[in-house]
């Protein structure tokens, strides 16, 4: 295949269709060959900023990188402005997951020279899609 959707075991969220039979665990990435994935699809940002460019290797020129995870920047805005209590940021928080901001991840796939086709935040989410040159 050349696509791979990479998943954390304690997230309940299921892969979209086109990656149903596609799926890799998140601490298997590092057995995927560099260079070649036309698409990945990392759920959460269970990954540090050097893992992430480790798996940026994993794609083909061309290919298309997309990330979820929670925007560390949205929790705290809306935590401080009351919209957010403190016990439901931390079932937000209470697992494995890094926290960044949507625009760290933009940043940091600008430096690696990916072209970003999407980000949005939406319910303290983020979602960026980013293209290798």
């Amino acid at each position: 295949m050349d696509k791979v959707y990479l998943y954390h075991p304690m997230n309940e969220s299921q892969p979209p269709d086109q990656y149903s039979d596609c799926i890799a665990s998140y601490n298997t990435w590092s057995t995927i060959p560099d260079a070649s994935k036309k698409e990945i699809y990392c759920s959460g940002m269970y990954y540090t900023v050097e893992e992430l460019g480790q798996i940026i290797n994993k794609l083909r020129h061309k290919g298309t990188i997309t990330v979820t995870g929670y925007d560390i920047i949205e929790i705290a805005r809306h935590i401080t402005t009351g919209y957010l209590l403190p016990n439901e940021a931390r079932q937000l928080l209470s697992h494995d997951e890094q926290l960044y901001a949507c625009l760290e991840i933009v940043e940091f796939f600008q430096q690696k020279q990916l072209k970003i086709e999407m980000k949005r935040i939406s319910n303290y989410k983020f979602i960026v899609k980013a293209q290798r040159p």
